[in-house]
């Protein structure tokens, strides 16, 4: 097991002795007590390392579904992680599909390539996966953010600053139909 940050004690990595310890001079208000840190506030903005293969899931969602189904294709993947996921958090105006007044969020895709997962492939912080000396299929070439180019697989991240994205939360609204409520995004 890598050494990771976060994990439980008596894992490689994992905070182990001394955690008793620490926990029982905070419970005691002792002294030498560290303020608490952003993993204890569970601020998830500020969270190291995101999630472990999040950053493969198209080519792991493509590896499993060619493999299982013949007739599957581009177009479930599109239905599934681009047009029902824009619907579901309420931004199907702008987001998950190609046409006049969406953002333009395109991936270039190569359906046939194969590459075997490995730190060197892995093009996110956390350089641990499950998929780890796993041949994927499906290789992501470029990716573009609201029609401006952000990553090539040649070239790497187009600038290397950190996220360049827009946070897109907004306020929910509740609903009541009879004895049921339904939470739903503001429009």
């Amino acid at each position: 097991t890598p050494a990771l940050k976060l994990l439980p004690a008596g894992l490689a990595g994992g905070r182990g002795e001394g955690e008793k310890e620490e926990k029982e001079k905070k419970e005691k208000g002792g002294e030498g007590v560290e303020k608490e840190g952003e993993a204890e506030r569970g601020d998830f903005f500020a969270a190291w390392g995101g999630i472990s293969s999040v950053g493969l899931g198209l080519p792991i969602l493509w590896t499993e579904g060619t493999a299982r189904d013949a007739g599957f294709s581009i177009e479930d993947v599109v239905r599934w992680c681009c047009r029902n996921t824009a619907r579901q958090v309420g931004l199907e105006r702008s987001k998950g599909d190609l046409g006049v007044g969406f953002d333009a969020d395109i991936v270039v895709f190569d359906d046939e390539e194969t590459f075997v997962v490995e730190h060197s492939t892995m093009l996110f912080r956390n350089k641990c996966s499950p998929y780890e000396n796993k041949t994927l299929k499906g290789v992501v070439k470029e990716t573009w953010l609201r029609g401006q180019r952000i990553f090539s697989r040649e070239d790497g991240f187009a600038e290397k600053s950190g996220p360049s994205g827009k946070l897109l939360l907004e306020p929910r609204k509740t609903r009541v139909w009879g004895d049921a409520v339904e939470e739903t995004w503001s429009r």
